[in-house]
Parts: C-alpha cells; sequence; structure tokens
C-alpha cells in the first residue's frame, strides 16, 4: 500500500491521495483502492501472484479480474494481437497495445474539423492496431512501434508496407546528431497515385 501511496504522489498533486485496503473484495480476490482526497472515483488495484493490476473503474476491474481467473479467454487468445505484437521485439520491459478500431470512432467525434478530414483522407483509419515497445535497461532507451492495417490496400498500407533497405544511411555524412530520420515510400508513383485516388474518395471527383 505504501509503494501505491507513493505512485500516487509522484503524479504530482500536493493535495494527497487516500488509500483504502481493503477496499472491498471480488470472488476470491481482495483488493484495495487509491483516490485523490476530494474526489468521488476511486481506482482499484491489486496484487496477482506477481502482477500488480490498477483500473480506474469498478467494471474494468472485474474484466481484468474475470480472465485472471479463467472464466474469459485472455488477449494472447486475439490473432490481431499476436500479429501486432510479433511486429516489435519481445526485449522491452514496457509494452502497450491499442485497438484503434475501437478508438477511431471516438476521435473522429473529437477531431470533427479539418485536421480530422486531413486524416481521414490520408486513410490513417486503415490501421487496426498499434503496438508499441521500450526498453528501460539499455543506455539508448530503444524504442519500436507496429502499425497493423490487416488486408487494407491504400494510403497508409502503401507508405507502411515493407520495403528494400534505406540507401541513405550510406550516403549522409557521420556526425554527432542524435536523430536521423528517414522515411521510404516504396514506389512513389504508386504511393502518389494512391494519395490521388485517397483525395477524389474523400472529396468526390468534381472537387478533385
Amino acid at each position: 500500500d505504501e509503494m501505491v501511496r507513493k505512485m500516487g504522489q509522484a503524479v504530482g498533486n500536493d493535495e494527497g491521495y487516500e488509500v483504502r485496503s481493503p477496499a472491498g473484495k471480488y470472488q476470491t480476490i481482495t483488493f484495495s483502492s487509491i483516490r485523490r482526497v476530494g474526489a468521488k472515483a476511486a481506482a482499484r488495484y491489486a496484487f496477482l501472484d506477481n502482477l500488480f493490476v490498477i483500473a480506474f473503474d469498478q467494471d474494468s476491474f472485474e474484466a481484468i479480474l474475470d480472465v485472471y481467473l479463467g472464466e474469459y479467454p485472455p488477449l494472447s487468445y486475439d490473432p490481431r494481437f499476436n500479429k501486432t505484437r510479433s511486429g516489435t521485439s519481445a526485449d522491452g520491459e514496457v509494452f502497450v497495445y491499442v485497438n484503434m478500431e475501437l478508438l477511431w470512432p471516438i476521435a473522429w467525434s473529437i477531431w470533427d474539423s479539418e485536421f480530422g478530414m486531413l486524416l481521414r483522407m490520408l486513410g490513417v483509419d486503415e490501421i487496426k492496431s498499434i503496438a508499441w515497445t521500450t526498453s528501460l535497461l539499455v543506455p539508448t532507451r530503444s524504442q519500436q512501434a507496429y502499425l497493423y492495417t490487416g488486408d487494407a490496400s491504400g494510403l497508409i498500407t502503401s507508405i507502411l508496407a515493407e520495403h528494400e533497405s534505406l540507401l541513405s544511411p550510406h550516403v549522409i555524412p557521420a556526425s554527432n546528431a542524435d536523430i536521423f530520420l528517414a522515411a521510404n515510400v516504396g514506389d512513389p508513383t504508386l504511393t502518389w497515385d494512391k494519395l490521388g485516388d485517397a483525395v477524389k474518395e474523400f472529396m468526390g471527383e468534381d472537387a478533385h
């Protein structure tokens, strides 16, 4: 509990946090809660063997425990998750997975503007899921990201498709720069054609 209290304080709020331990029991698992002083909502957490689980509402917390107790299949049974996960290294200590098909409707309701229109024109909703991993124990803090587009064939998929190795690192002079960015868009003509198709589909033939 002291560890969780310190985690809450590390968020950077001087108001402090309240920890209840135990706060309740779900089936066979006793859980605790933490909340900011004065707030109504509280996060639930529990230690499950060597796992620390925390969720910000009761329904999400119980859904995680149901999987842990074997009542529902885990995420590792999802073919899309496994495909997306395989696109990154397994060496990182931190791993994030996002099912974008659940988030796009929310994103479009928020980005109901020119920015949102631009994203949709570019076909970013071809991205079905994202995996991101980073290694905290190496000096370079290496990171990897993988965007899964499935069987889509639009502009974004064309850009993200596997291409030949980049030639630019062999012609750029060595320097002390910390960041080097290069992109391979494959066949420029094909990519340009797909961009034109995306504009026509989004804006209509007349506007194009």
